[in-house]
């Protein structure tokens, strides 16, 4: 047994693969090697508040999505998204301040990824890549903060990537249809993303050998929801847009990649009497194997 650890942990280190260092919060077009396998293990934090209501609510969020990526081909991908969530809520009635919480395993996505275009210059790469997949009803749609949405949602998007040995430029799009589940739907989600990260340290690459490297990102992380349907009738308080500007910094090694990234609104509309995000502060861990 030892030595099948230790001839994987020789496989890890010394093959010849590198992690990509692809945005914090949005996704890429690019796509793992043959056989090659990304494990993200991921920590979000956020706080929702500024209640318009005389309940003064406030909230919470620890969310723990851990992502398994594998590389069928060259071009085509799979990956699974499992997240643990937390939520606590507090809120005022009567003059008392109280506190509900609910936590367990959210909605599980599974996704597939294929490129559908290429174009490699000199030291520079292009790609754009479809994706499509489901989200499965996992998380628990009756807890009193719900934890998942109860109903089988397709997800579909396409991705672009211009990618550098200094710098990445990316951009995609998403679309989840969400449909019924005990008699409540979810609005539909339009995500939007735009990313740019940037090379600061080495600022000149070493000739040859292996290196690690410092990376800057800016983001612009924008999600539309259309408002949520119960018994068929459109609930008020729900859906709206929401823009943030999200900078974050990045280690990259040879196996890994240490990240993380602070949003914050730029835009916030929301319908009827929804809690605002503050902030997000998002620290993630990508080791490829």
């Amino acid at each position: 047994m030892n030595k099948i650890i230790l001839a994987l942990v020789a496989i890890w280190v010394f093959s010849p693969l590198f992690v990509f260092a692809v945005p914090i919060n949005s996704d890429v077009a690019l796509t793992p090697f043959k056989g090659q396998i990304i494990i993200r293990n991921q920590a979000k934090y956020t706080r929702k508040a500024n209640d318009p209501t005389e309940k003064d609510r406030d909230m919470q969020i620890w969310m723990f999505p851990n992502t398994f990526v594998y590389g069928l081909t060259e071009k085509l991908a799979f990956s699974l998204t499992a997240p643990y969530i937390i939520k606590e809520q507090k809120s005022t009635s009567a003059g008392i301040r109280s506190a509900i919480s609910d936590s367990g395993i959210g909605d599980i996505n599974l996704m597939s990824k294929y490129r559908v275009w290429s174009k490699d210059l000199s030291g520079e790469a292009r790609r754009i890549s479809l994706i499509g997949g489901l989200e499965l009803p996992t998380g628990d749609d009756k807890a009193q903060l719900k934890l998942g949405s109860g109903s089988i949602d397709p997800i579909v998007g396409v991705l672009f990537t211009r990618q550098s040995l200094n710098q990445e430029f990316d951009i995609d799009l998403t679309y989840q249809f969400n449909t019924e589940a005990s008699n409540y739907e979810f609005g539909d989600i339009l995500k939007y993303n735009l990313a740019y990260q940037r090379r600061v340290w080495p600022w000149k690459l070493p000739e040859k050998g292996v290196y690690s490297q410092l990376n800057l990102v800016f983001e612009l992380n924008g999600e539309y929801t259309q408002k949520d349907k119960s018994a068929g009738s459109l609930v008020k308080d729900s859906g709206g847009n929401t823009l943030f500007i999200s900078p974050g910094i990045q280690w990259v090694a040879k196996r890994w990649v240490l990240e993380s990234s602070i949003q914050l609104p730029l835009i916030k509309d929301l319908n009827g009497n929804q809690l605002e995000t503050d902030y997000a502060i998002v620290t993630s861990l990508r080791l490829t194997f």
